[in-house]
C-alpha cells in the first residue's frame, strides 16, 4: 500500500479506512467526511465530485476503478463482523503551510549525566520524560534543542551515549531512516598519587649523599612526587607542605644559588622558583607563609614555563617532582 505524499496543492490524496459492523445484526451505514477536527493545523478540502470511495480494487489507495459513495444510494449494508474498505479523498490547498505540523522528539538523558538546563528554539522540553514537544516545523526550516548536563562522578573512561529520535510526527516521513541519531562522550578525569621522600645531601662532617648523616646542621632534600594515573590531564595543581619544627627551610640552594625550589615534569628541563616569605610577591607560584614553615608550590609556575606544566596521562609526562631543601636544627 503506497502512502500518499501530502504537500500543498496536491489533489485527490486518499486515506484508507475500514468500516466494520461490530453489532449482532445486519446494519446499514451512512458515511460522511469531516476535515475540520480541532487539535491540529491540517484541514484539507474534500475532493469533488466525490470525497468517499469504496476501495473496489483492494489496492489500499485511490485509483480510477474505485466506486464513488453517494449517501442514501449505495450505503454499505454489513452483516455482523463484516467490513468494507473505503477511501477518504481530499485536495490539499496550495495555501496550507508545508512541513511537519505536529512533531515530538524523545531525548532522555542517559545514566552518567545529570540534567542542568534546556534551551529550545521553539516548543517545550520535559526533563523528566525527555519529551521535546516541538510543534510545527515548516518545510526547509529547523528547530534546535540544547541540553546542558553535568558528568557524574565515577564515569571516567566509560562511554556515555545520548540518543535523540522522532517520537511522533503528524505527517508521513519520506525518509524515516534518519529519524534517530546519537552522540557519545568519554569523560576524562585525573587520578593523582602523592609520595614524599627525603635524602641527606650533605652533613657538617663533610660527608655527602649517600654517606651523609641527618644530624644537626645537615642539609636534607625533600622530594614530593605527584603521579597522574587517570585518563585526563591534571592542570593547576597546588602542592603544600608543612615543615617539621626540627628543620628550617633552606633558601638559594638550587640553580647556582638563585632558586629555592626545583620542579621537574616528566623529562622536561627543571623549572626553578623563589619561595618568598609571606606571599608570592614575584608571582612565580612558590612562597612560604609568614612563619616560614608552610611551603606552597603551584603548578604550572606562572611565567616560568611558557608551554605549561601539565601533568599528563602517559609516561614520562604523567609525573611531576618538587624538590626543596632544609637544614636540620
Amino acid at each position: 500500500m503506497a502512502r500518499p505524499q501530502l504537500s500543498p496543492a496536491r489533489a485527490r490524496r486518499s486515506c484508507f479506512l475500514v468500516v466494520t459492523n461490530t453489532g449482532n445484526g445486519t446494519e446499514g451505514f451512512q458515511l460522511a467526511i469531516n476535515n475540520a477536527f480541532s487539535g491540529d493545523d491540517f484541514d484539507p478540502v474534500a475532493s469533488t465530485p466525490a470525497a468517499i470511495y469504496f476501495d473496489t480494487d483492494a489496492s489500499g489507495d485511490f485509483s480510477a476503478g474505485d466506486i464513488a459513495y453517494t449517501p442514501g444510494s449505495n450505503d454499505p449494508l454489513l452483516a455482523p463482523d463484516a467490513s468494507v474498505d473505503i477511501l477518504l479523498v481530499n485536495d490539499i490547498p496550495a495555501s496550507l503551510a508545508d512541513g511537519a505540523t505536529v512533531v515530538q522528539i524523545s531525548d532522555v538523558l542517559p545514566a552518567g549525566v545529570t540534567f542542568v538546563s534546556a534551551v529550545v528554539s521553539q516548543g517545550a522540553y520535559d526533563s523528566v520524560t525527555g519529551a521535546w514537544f516541538v510543534g510545527t516545523v515548516g518545510a526547509g526550516s529547523n528547530a534546535t534543542l540544547s541540553l546542558q548536563a553535568t558528568v557524574d562522578a565515577g564515569t571516567a573512561g566509560t562511554t556515555i551515549t545520548n540518543t535523540a529520535s522522532v517520537a511522533f510526527l503528524s505527517q508521513h516521513d519520506s525518509n524515516a531512516g534518519n529519524d534517530i541519531d546519537s552522540a557519545d562522550i568519554v569523560p576524562t578525569a585525573a587520578n593523582l598519587t602523592v609520595l614524599k621522600c627525603a635524602v641527606t645531601v650533605r652533613d657538617p662532617l663533610g660527608a655527602v649523599a649517600p654517606a651523609a648523616l641527618a644530624i644537626p646542621g645537615a642539609t636534607v632534600e625533600y622530594e614530593i612526587s605527584v603521579t597522574n594515573s587517570g585518563n585526563g590531564d591534571a592542570t593547576e595543581i597546588i602542592v603544600t607542605d608543612t615543615l617539621d619544627s626540627n628543620v628550617a627551610f633552606l633558601a638559594g640552594d638550587y640553580n647556582a644559588g638563585t632558586a629555592d625550589v626545583e620542579i621537574i615534569v616528566g623529562a622536561a628541563p627543571p623549572v626553578f622558583c623563589i619561595a618568598e616569605v609571606g606571599g608570592d610577591t614575584n608571582a612565580d607560584g612558590c612562597f612560604l607563609n609568614a612563619a616560614g614553615d608552610f611551603l606552597t608550590v603551584s603548578i604550572p609556575v606562572s611565567g616560568s614555563y611558557p608551554t605549561g606544566l601539565t601533568v599528563g596521562t602517559t609516561a614520562p609526562d604523567n609525573a611531576v617532582a618538587v624538590h626543596f631543601r632544609v637544614t636540620v636544627n
